[in-house]
C-alpha cells in the first residue's frame, strides 16, 4: 500500500503518509480510509504528508479529494494541513484550490515543514 493512516497519540489528528506514487483510486482509497478513522474517532483534524510522495497529481485530482471530504464537512469543520517537500503547482493555482476548500468547509494550508503543520492544525 503506497501511504499509512495513523491517529497521533497525543493529539486528535489523523496523519496520512504518502510513499512513492500513488495513483488517483489510491488517493481516493486513502481519503475514504482516513475518514472512517477520524469518523470513528470524533476527529476533525488532518495532516497529508506528501514528501515522500513521487510525482504530482493534477489539480483536478485535489479537486476530487476535497469533494470526498466535503460530504462529512457538512457536520463538521474540517482542517487540513497538506505537507510538500516543494510547491506542486503556481502560487495562484493553489491559492485559488485553498479558497475552493474553504467554501466547501475545509479549511487548508500548504507546509513545506511537517512541525509547521502540526503547529497550524493546533492552533
Amino acid at each position: 500500500m503506497p501511504y499509512t493512516i495513523t491517529k497521533l497519540p497525543d493529539v486528535p489528528i489523523v496523519e496520512t503518509t504518502y510513499i512513492g506514487v500513488i495513483t488517483r483510486e489510491d488517493l481516493n482509497r486513502a481519503t475514504e480510509d482516513a475518514l472512517t478513522l477520524a469518523k470513528a474517532n470524533a476527529i476533525t483534524l488532518f495532516i497529508k504528508n506528501c514528501s515522500y510522495l513521487e510525482g504530482i497529481h493534477s489539480i483536478a485530482d485535489l479537486y476530487l479529494v476535497a469533494g470526498s471530504l466535503e460530504k462529512w464537512s457538512i457536520f463538521h469543520r474540517i482542517k487540513k494541513a497538506i505537507v510538500v517537500s516543494e510547491l506542486p503547482f503556481a502560487p495562484n493555482q493553489i491559492q485559488h484550490w485553498e479558497e475552493t476548500c474553504r467554501k466547501r468547509g475545509i479549511d487548508v494550508r500548504l507546509f513545506d515543514q511537517r512541525s509547521a503543520a502540526l503547529n497550524w492544525l493546533q492552533s
